[in-house]
């Protein structure tokens, strides 16, 4: 695993977040490789493919749930062409009196490089915490 990999999957997770959060749709699909996947099983959704990935995208900018997405404790590991990273996001939205943290959770991706950049083969978004979530202490 070279020190430039790193870098690049590490370039790669910020602008799934900042794609995402300015409505970026051509760059944000640009990240998944042809036959790319989004998973989201909290929700039931799985979006596959760079079609099925722009029509979630643009529903979320065109539905203005843009907040601040951030991504964290990267975990990286490569053999070659393909990798993964593990990561926590926390998702932050303005409510009407405030921010609020929305939801956190885990990233599970796997990497492939394709034409000499890496790209998510497949990503799914775990939530672990909503501020619906009942706590335990």
């Amino acid at each position: 695993m070279s020190a430039e990999d790193i870098c690049a999957i590490g370039k790669l997770l910020a602008d799934f977040c900042h794609y995402l959060d300015d409505g970026e749709v051509e760059p944000w699909v640009s990240l998944f490789t042809d036959d790319g996947v989004f998973n989201r099983p909290s929700v039931g959704l799985r979006h596959t493919g760079a079609a099925e990935l722009r029509s979630f995208i643009e529903g979320e900018v065109t539905g203005g749930v843009r907040g601040v997405h951030l991504c964290l404790n990267a975990a990286i590991a490569t053999d070659g062409n393909e990798g993964q990273a593990t990561s926590d996001f926390l998702f932050v939205y303005q409510l009407p009196a405030r921010p609020q943290a929305v939801a956190t959770g885990r990233l599970i991706d796997v990497l492939r490089k394709a034409d000499g950049h890496w790209k998510f083969a497949e990503r799914t978004m775990e939530v672990r915490m909503t501020p619906a979530m009942p706590a335990t202490v």
